[in-house]
């Protein structure tokens, strides 16, 4: 399995938003809520990675570099579109971006890693959210929580939710 994101310290996530307040509907600023999500997906991997290590499934995330098309700039005062043009620089291609998903997705060197974060088609280290196995279990717990009510809510009942899905994950 594979979750792309962008992990950054300058997006990392604060427990006070993800875990006592996961929808601040007082604050939102796009590109700070773009890089809590994409740091979220990174610790949603990290859990799936050791949820599924009893029946061999490797789960890593890693960063695909800013996307061009994602328009966090629509709407923005003139410094603030000034700003993200410069960036645009910076951005990866579409090449760059894929590289390390096809890495992990059929390469034989990420054969049997699991619970890792990669850019740039290695591992890396850089966000110490990833190494908090407590926040990473009660954000993991949260989201279930999250997930609970939401089915109550619309009487979705849990053999729909099992309809849906791609079937039991096969481990051979």
């Amino acid at each position: 399995m594979l979750a792309s994101n962008e992990v950054s310290m300058n997006y990392a996530l604060t427990e006070a938003i993800t875990l006592h307040n996961p929808i601040d509907r007082y604050f939102y600023e796009r590109l700070l809520s773009y890089g809590q999500a994409e740091s979220a997906n990174a610790i949603y991997a990290k859990e799936l990675s050791r949820r599924l290590a009893p029946r061999g499934v490797s789960v890593n995330s890693w960063d695909s570099g800013s996307i061009r098309g994602a328009r966090l700039d629509r709407h923005q005062g003139i410094a603030r579109r000034l700003i993200y043009r410069v960036a645009r620089l910076f951005i990866k291609s579409a090449a760059q971006r894929a590289a390390t998903a096809a890495l992990l997705a059929a390469s034989p060197l990420a054969a049997g890693i699991s619970g890792e974060h990669w850019s740039r088609c290695q591992i890396t280290h850089g966000n110490p959210l990833l190494a908090d196995e407590i926040l990473i279990k009660r954000f993991w717990e949260a989201s279930e929580q999250i997930f609970t009510a939401i089915r109550a809510t619309y009487q979705i009942a849990p053999l729909a939710v099992a309809r849906n899905s791609a079937g039991p994950i096969n481990s051979h």
